[in-house]
């Protein structure tokens, strides 16, 4: 399997074609925000932690 990964990536790099990035998208306080591979914006991050947190202490009252 990784082999053909592996050549699967010779090619594209042959032909100059670049992986599209993955990406994750999270909506919190009606907007929504999008993190790619090796996305670094901690101002982000705050907003995203506290949401983390109020769905912990959710789940927990829920006992999941």
């Amino acid at each position: 399997m990784w082999e053909k990964a592996a050549n699967l990536r010779k090619v594209m790099k042959e032909r100059r074609v670049k992986k599209t990035a993955g990406e994750s998208c999270v909506e919190l306080g009606g907007s929504i925000h999008k993190f790619f591979s090796g996305y670094d914006s901690r101002a982000d991050y705050e907003g995203i932690y506290q949401l983390l947190d109020v769905l912990s202490l959710h789940m927990e009252l829920v006992n999941m």
